[in-house]
């Protein structure tokens, strides 16, 4: 009933954009028929299993949405819609598009996603004016000698089809700039690649690739690059040669070196080498100064180099388990950092210059080896969450309590013995776990965290009366220690 009441009103109106989608219709009403100056339709996320023949004379629609549906077949006269320059088929049940597709001569948007193709006709050559393809999440094992045939195309996604291999089709494809095809099963890449050299952006994570063609470092537009989740140990010194890559994924690999020529990527702003065995870094990494993204957790360093000191734009950087039992002072110039992950090393103590990172908001160094903090570590004037829990630490720095800014602090699990009075400026705390140290007692101080919304102290060999007041809840403990902090004239 609403649909027919919609189209009613168009055909009053003489509406040329009509929009059907998400109302449950199993079938099209027949009123629709009359709609034939139609330029936009929307008829997505319905319950359509097919399309009447009468559907093919719509023939000045533009754009036609028909995702997420049924369909399980397109009638013959699909091809009569002649006009359409967008049209959505995702999410529907095709098996196969019919000879009659490759018509539709002036489509420049397709999206065949998340269906059940097999194949595709010959006839798709005939889409001459494609520039955008999507065919991800189907069952295609090849394409057609034509597909070679779509020279306008720009964009092309064949995620998770069971292809094998990059089809030799694709090579003639001079104009693709994007060019995605995760999860196909290739293994190994074809040298004609490299000749593909408008690519801006190639995506072939998640296959199976052991080795990378020298002839990739042809790509000299290539900005996006994504090889992660393959089992590559080592990538070409031609890797060099892609001057203009800004991110590059390389995670869930088997790489164990980088070649010196790495230092070339001098554009790199986004850089995953997580999850793989590289037991160091080459020097020239230092020569990646527009970093600003560094992901190096689950690898085998021991150490990072002096050269890591150049990274001055680097903002994120996760060094999290790996085997590192110290970092150079040249840390200390990682000045632009904001989130820094360095959980699950070997780190027996942190340089001073550590205190330079006053950018720093973020910071793990939680199960290491640390038995103490340098006082420099009160220069984190912008740290608002801290991580220190699993250490050795048997005290904190008087200094600490110029890290005013902390919201959320986690000491769990070391050999804390005491707090110092300036515990007591870190007045924004809302979050706070010093369970499973040796403290007997709090400092008066501490009732100066008025904020706090969570704590722990489980685990402590807290002497009387605290333990009754910490169960109590915090308002009465804070309230105790606040009392303790009075003035002897004020208590009453």
């Amino acid at each position: 009933m609403q649909a027919r009441q919609v189209i009613r009103q168009a055909v009053a109106g003489e509406q040329v954009e009509l929009d059907l989608s998400g109302l449950d219709l199993a079938v099209l009403p027949p009123e629709l028929a009359q709609l034939t100056g139609l330029r936009k339709l929307n008829l997505s996320q319905n319950r359509l299993a097919e399309l009447p023949p009468w559907f093919g004379n719509f023939t000045r629609l533009e754009e036609l949405q028909l995702g997420v549906n049924q369909l399980s077949a397109l009638p013959p006269e699909f091809g009569l819609l002649a006009s359409l320059r967008m049209l959505d088929l995702g999410g529907n049940l095709l098996a196969t598009v019919p000879p009659e597709f490759g018509e539709l001569g002036n489509l420049r948007q397709l999206i065949l996603a998340s269906n059940w193709l097999s194949e595709l006709p010959a006839s798709f050559g005939g889409l001459g004016s494609l520039e955008e393809l999507i065919l991800q999440n189907n069952r295609l094992t090849g394409v057609p000698a034509e597909f070679g045939r779509l020279a306008a195309l720009r964009t092309l996604w064949l995620h998770n089809n069971p292809l094998g291999e990059l089809p030799a089709p694709l090579a003639e494809l001079a104009n693709i700039e994007d060019l995605s095809a995760p999860g196909i099963g290739v293994s190994v890449l074809p040298a004609w690649l490299g000749r593909l050299t408008s690519l801006r952006i190639l995506a072939l994570h998640d296959n199976r690739l052991t080795e990378v063609p020298p002839e990739l470092g042809g790509l000299a537009n290539l900005e996006e690059l994504d090889l992660s989740n393959n089992v590559l140990s080592t990538v070409p010194p031609e890797f060099g040669d892609l001057a203009n890559l800004q991110r590059l994924g390389l995670s869930g690999n088997q790489l164990n070196s980088l070649p010196d020529d790495f230092g070339r990527l001098t554009n790199l702003r986004q850089l995953d080498l997580a999850s793989n065995q590289l037991g160091e870094l080459p020097r020239s990494i230092g020569r990646l100064t527009n970093l600003e993204q560094l992901l190096l957790q689950n690898n085998l360093l021991t150490v990072v180099p002096a050269e890591f000191g150049e990274l001055t734009k680097v903002q994120t950087l996760w060094l999290y388990s790996n085997q590192l039992t110290a970092l150079p002072p040249e840390f200390g110039r990682l000045v632009s950092l904001q989130g820094l992950d360095l959980l699950a090393n070997q780190l027996t103590h942190l340089p001073p210059e550590f205190g330079n990172l006053a950018s720093l908001q973020g910071l793990d160094v939680s199960l290491n080896q640390l038995s103490e903090l340098p006082p420099e570590f009160g220069g984190l004037t912008n740290l608002q969450q801290l991580d220190l829990s699993g250490n050795q630490l048997t005290a904190l720095p008087p200094a600490f309590g110029h890290v005013t800014d902390l919201r959320r602090l986690y000491l769990a699990s070391n050999q804390l013995s005491a707090l110092t009075p300036e515990f007591g400026q870190l007045v924004n705390l809302q979050e706070l776990d010093l369970s499973e140290n040796l403290l007997t007692t709090l400092p008066p101080e501490f009732g100066q965290l008025t904020q706090l919304q969570q704590l722990e102290l489980a685990g402590n060999p807290l002497e009387e009366p605290l333990p009754d007041l910490v169960a109590a809840g915090i308002p009465a403990l804070l309230a105790h220690l606040q009392s303790l902090a009075a003035p002897p004239d004020a208590i009453t």
